[in-house]
């Protein structure tokens, strides 16, 4: 899959580039129609590329899928941990006041909650 982006193509540029070739083995099976039963070596070559092609165009459709779903997967990270954060913030003043009626002051030292620094780009080793 790398050796189609080592030539710094994006997504839709290799998307186009497989749609193009795919028209143009159709175009060449149509005009190239014979009345012999047996496939020529040239035909069994576009044959071939066809499959290629094809195969490239659903590697490529799966990336995409796959990059999708990264992306979701991130974002419901993301929401869960704030989420969580939440809850943890919650439970803490929770502890604090029950603290502070039981006790008549608090006793529970206040920690910082985790930041969360990591880079949330999607990258081809993610995928």
């Amino acid at each position: 899959m790398d050796y189609v982006f080592k030539h710094g193509f994006d997504q839709a540029t290799a998307d186009l580039i497989i749609q193009l070739q795919l028209q143009d083995v159709c175009l060449h099976a149509e005009y190239s129609k014979g009345k012999s039963r047996e496939a020529t070596d040239e035909e069994l070559a576009f044959q071939l590329q066809n499959n290629d092609l094809e195969s490239m165009s659903q590697l490529l459709s799966d990336r995409r899928m796959a990059m999708s779903f990264a992306a979701t997967v991130q974002a419901d990270a993301q929401i869960l941990l704030d989420s969580q954060m939440e809850e943890d913030s919650i439970a803490k003043d929770r502890d604090i006041a029950r603290d502070w009626r039981e006790n008549g002051g608090c006793s529970i030292a206040a920690n910082d909650l985790p930041s969360n620094s990591e880079s949330t780009a999607l990258d081809n080793e993610t995928i």
